[in-house]
This record gives structure tokens, C-alpha cells and sequence, in this order.
């Protein structure tokens, strides 16, 4: 998705709004709820200079259709500070693991946020600094407040269960991380995790080594990739060199009728309203 003019929306309480804060930039899409093939896709660098909090709020206030009466508002945050717990987990035991896995913003006392990965059995506790959360919640008027890896992990459990082979499913986000969500034959979920990946041979090696430590078959499993389409063009050739089946994630055809924009917004994003 490319950095672009904020679009026009008429009578926005016909429209959702979809945000995902990366680390550099602010991603948004627009979509009608009336309507197909309205989608609005644009992104807005972030002041590297700035703390995350200032230079999203710089963001948001040039960019006055963001601050529009939207019927529905959801904000994804790739937060770094995660960790992959049961779906079952209460609240006091989420908070618990949290502590183990030192996922707590810079040390402080933040709220550990919980985002199901529906289907998966799984869930993932994350933080973030909390002026950037207490930001979008007081800026925004209600709004769904998610981790990207969490709506990855529903949307391919929803896909596992096709076929008897195991299957592992590599998301490449626009920057440069790569998300990873691995299931066995049954549909069961073996893996899900986000690493950064510098090259895409950093890529291939952080792949390699997840495959093996779940004991993938790379003569009858299967590897499918989506995102980001320059980086799996890249990707693909180096890891065919080693596995049979790697194959591209074929498009959800529900998210075509939103509009042609939706193969070049982030995945998570297009994916979000396929998972409710």
C-alpha cells in the first residue's frame, strides 16, 4: 500500500475504519458497509524522531479523515512485547505470564492485552507503551483494539483443517517482520510467532529452523506464503530450494468485493472482518 492523499468519505457512519500502527507507519483502510467495491487505502510515515505516542498523534491529527465519525473503528498494533498463551487462560494467570515472559512496555505497569486467535485454542497477551493505548482509546470512539499475529492465527486456523498434510503458513508484513502460524494434519496449532528478518535469507533461516523444530516434512508438508508481494517473490525461489510445496496463499475472494485494493493492503486489515 502506498503512502497517498487521504481520501473523501461521505456520511462516514456507513463506513469502517481500520487502522495498523507498524513501527514506521500508520496504515489505514476505509471500506462502506453498504456498499461493495468502495475500499480506501492510504499510509502515513511516522516521525522517526519522535516517541511513538507523539508521532502517532502527529499522524492522526494532519490526516483529518482518520478523526471522522466512523461507524466502526478497529486498530491493529504490531507490538513487539507478546507472548503466545492457551485461549482458556484467566485473566490474573494471563497477567502472570506476562511477568515470566517480560512483555511489560519498558518496565512499567502497563495493561496486558489479550487478542484471540479464534479457532487456534491459542491467544496472545501483548503490551505497548501505555500513552500510545491510552491515545487511540481516548481518540477514537470505541474502538477494537487488536494484535496482527492474533487475527493471523484465526484466519489460518480457519483454513488447517483442508486436507491431511500439515500446514504452515508464513505472512510477510510490509516492514520486516514474518509471521508464522504452523498446524498439524488434524487442524491443531503447532505454531504461532513473529520474528524481524533483516534479509530474506535472515528470512529463510528463521523459516528453516522453525520447519525443523516442528518437525516439518519438506517432501510432503506444505508452506504457503501471502503479504507482502515483493518479499515473497524474493523468498519463494530460496525456499523451493529445500522444500516441495511452497505455494502462494490463495486471496480470500470475500475480500475482492471490498475493492481492488485489498491485494495491496496489509493482510491483517483485509482479513480482520473474515474472522468475526
Amino acid at each position: 500500500m502506498t503512502t497517498a492523499s487521504e481520501p473523501a468519505i461521505e456520511k462516514p457512519q456507513y463506513w469502517r475504519l481500520l487502522l495498523d500502527i507498524e513501527a514506521d507507519t500508520l496504515h489505514a483502510l476505509a471500506t462502506s458497509t453498504v456498499a461493495d467495491a468502495t475500499m480506501q487505502c492510504f499510509s502515513i510515515p511516522l516521525n522517526p524522531t519522535l516517541t511513538p505516542q507523539a508521532a502517532l498523534r502527529e499522524a492522526v491529527y494532519s490526516t483529518p479523515v482518520l478523526l471522522s465519525d466512523f461507524g466502526r473503528i478497529d486498530i491493529v498494533i504490531a507490538s513487539d512485547r507478546f507472548a503466545v498463551l492457551p485461549a482458556a487462560i484467566d485473566t490474573e494467570t494471563a497477567d502472570a505470564a506476562a511477568d515470566i515472559a517480560a512483555i511489560a512496555a519498558d518496565g512499567s505497569d502497563a495493561t496486558v492485552n489479550i487478542s484471540p486467535a479464534r479457532g487456534s485454542g491459542a491467544a496472545v497477551a501483548w503490551t505497548t507503551t501505555p500513552e500510545l493505548l491510552a491515545f487511540v482509546q481516548r481518540t477514537f470512539r470505541n474502538p477494537g483494539i487488536h494484535h496482527p499475529l492474533a487475527i493471523l492465527g484465526s484466519y489460518f486456523s480457519s483454513r488447517s483443517h483442508r486436507g491431511n498434510r500439515r500446514k504452515t503458513y508464513i505472512h510477510l508484513a510490509d516492514g520486516d517482520r514474518v509471521d508464522m502460524a504452523s498446524f498439524d494434519s488434524d487442524g491443531s496449532l503447532l505454531r504461532l510467532s513473529a520474528k524481524h528478518a533483516a534479509s530474506e535469507t535472515d528470512a529463510l533461516y528463521i523459516i528453516m529452523a522453525s520447519l525443523k523444530a516442528d518437525c516439518f516434512n519438506p517432501l510432503d508438508d506444505e508452506l504457503l506464503l501471502c503479504g507482502n508481494a515483493r518479499r515473497r517473490q524474493s523468498l519463494t525461489p530460496l525456499l523451493r530450494r529445500y522444500i516441495r510445496n511452497v505455494m502462494p496463499m490463495i486471496f480470500p475472494s470475500a475480500a475482492l468485493r471490498a475493492g481492488d485494493h485489498a491485494q495491496s493492503a496489509p493482510f491483517p486489515l483485509v482479513i480482520l472482518p473474515l474472522c468475526e
